[in-house]
């Protein structure tokens, strides 16, 4: 139940600062990107407990990197991230997270001002709020830790043409974008 409750203030405290700022995506220009940076972009949804709710939850890369992102709902977003090997940490949904190990969801990128295309990824989970959870949650502090990421279920799809669109509309530019698609290895699949 204290991981539950940990998590929940995490995701709560960052929801209040990240929020009133504004701040979508940390990518306002493709030349802000490092030799040993790389550009990534990628379209997320979320399904918690059977309600499509993808705006303002929050994504967060890399337990060392620790960038959050909050999703926008249907559309390519653009990120900064470490070149080469990265992962996807935690998905935020209101007070409740979902907490990937470091193997589950990775995905390597090409520096040098690559565009990364890590796919069109859905997360459908159910959370805190569903009856099952809830009631398992009461009974057992080890099964509140579990639901906390437990349930949840990864999809990838591979739309490159319409990322590559997305970045001629936000950028401006017409570029390659490189597949460097996520890879779901969850134990919860």
């Amino acid at each position: 139940m204290m991981h539950h409750k940990i998590g929940s203030l995490w995701c709560l405290a960052t929801a209040l600062i990240v929020l009133p700022s504004c701040s979508v995506d940390k990518l306002a220009r493709l030349d802000q990107v490092s030799p040993n940076e790389a550009i990534a972009v990628a379209r997320f949804r979320v399904i918690y407990n059977g309600e499509k709710v993808t705006k303002n939850n929050y994504v967060y890369f890399n337990s060392t990197y620790g960038g959050e992102h909050a999703f926008k709902d249907d559309e390519y977003m653009f990120f900064k991230l470490p070149a080469g090997k990265n992962n996807i940490q935690n998905v935020c949904h209101s007070l409740v997270q979902h907490h990937f190990e470091p193997d589950e969801l990775t995905f390597n990128l090409a520096g040098g001002g690559t565009i990364n295309y890590l796919g069109d990824i859905t997360f459908v989970w159910d959370g805190m709020n569903s009856a099952g959870a809830t009631g398992m949650a009461l009974l057992s502090p080890i099964a509140s830790m579990y639901l906390t990421g437990g349930g949840t279920k990864v999809s990838v799809e591979s739309h490159p043409a319409s990322a590559r669109d997305a970045l001629r509309q936000r950028y401006g530019v017409d570029r390659v974008v490189t597949p460097s698609l996520l890879k779901v290895k969850t134990r919860h699949q």
